[in-house]
């Protein structure tokens, strides 16, 4: 890791763990999260290309600001832009992260999105949808006194049946094929639980 991506993480990490966002689940931690969206994002990089620098920078400042009114991707956006002005960052890159960070959540498929910002809201996209669903559910389930089996199962099915309608909202050609791919995963996972549990 070179010393502009560690500086920026560290950075990332910080704020994070400062920006007063609630915790629902203990257990949905916004450093882990980070840090799966960047492996996602390196993976559709490497099919798409785009530049891995600016990639990087966006991803692990795109979830540093938190506000219980505004959307936390414009407040991450004007710390980022802060930020990245107290290091130097060239201009021309600057913008293109900025980007990346501010538009990292929208589900506007009408504007002129560079390939960089394309990447990282397919990464933010992919976080949490396949064997890792699963997980989110039982450990979200769990909270409640009745937790059970069935329980998981139907928060399963209908969370599946929300996350198939997301498909349209990927840009990148390899984004789309990794989010039908983890939601085949996922569909599997439940129709196993189905049979398993006699549903």
């Amino acid at each position: 890791m070179n010393q502009l991506i560690e500086k920026t993480r560290d950075y990332a990490i910080q704020q994070i763990r400062l920006n007063g966002r609630p915790k629902r689940y203990h257990f949905r931690d916004r450093v882990s999260h980070t840090k799966r969206v960047l492996n996602w994002a390196k993976r559709i990089s490497e099919i798409e290309g785009g530049d891995i620098e600016i990639i990087e920078m966006a991803v692990w400042l795109h979830d540093i600001g938190w506000d219980h009114i505004v959307n936390h991707a414009l407040v991450s956006g004007k710390m980022s832009k802060v930020f990245l002005e107290s290091i130097d960052y060239p201009q021309q890159k600057k913008m293109k992260v900025l980007q990346a960070i501010t538009y990292h959540n929208s589900r506007s498929k009408d504007l002129d999105f560079n390939i960089e910002t394309e990447i990282v809201r397919d990464a933010d996209m992919l976080d949490e949808v396949g064997a890792t669903t699963i997980l989110w559910d039982a450990l979200g389930t769990s909270y409640n006194d009745q937790a059970s089996y069935e329980m998981v199962y139907e928060k399963s099915v209908n969370f599946y049946n929300h996350l198939k309608n997301n498909q349209k909202y990927l840009l990148t050609q390899t984004g789309r094929a990794l989010f039908d791919e983890r939601l085949a995963v996922y569909k599997q996972v439940i129709l196993e639980l189905a049979y398993e549990l006699n549903l």
